[in-house]
């Protein structure tokens, strides 16, 4: 990045300002990461909104053939409700798979190197 090599210039033309510029740099990198995670989240919202009546129609189908229907408030309430908990479920569980899959591919790193 053209701004940071310019810090880096700074830092070595002005002699004790090391500080300033190492925490001039951090500030534009966490600005850029939180603009990077901001448009990231932004653009997920999109993709599940658009998601959203194609989930609906997925589980009215399903509890449509165990027999359950309709389309009054607590229908749609038992329907959320479902969703919600499918929804929790997938967070809790997802990230406990991924890690679990990290340890197992760092133990097999570690027994490769013995």
């Amino acid at each position: 990045m053209p701004e940071l090599e310019e810090f880096e210039k700074l830092a070595h033309l002005k002699d004790g300002k090391h500080f300033e510029v190492a925490r001039a740099k951090r500030s534009i990198e966490q600005l850029e990461y939180t603009a990077v995670n901001a448009i990231t989240t932004a653009l997920g919202f999109v993709i599940a909104l658009t998601w959203v009546d194609t989930i609906k129609l997925s589980f009215n189908e399903f509890l449509a053939s165990a027999g359950i229907t309709g389309t009054g408030l607590y229908y749609n309430i038992f329907v959320a409700l479902l969703i919600t908990l499918f929804c929790v479920i997938g967070i809790v569980y997802l990230p406990k798979i991924v890690i679990r899959r990290h340890i197992e591919e760092a133990e097999e790193a570690v027994k490769k190197k013995k």
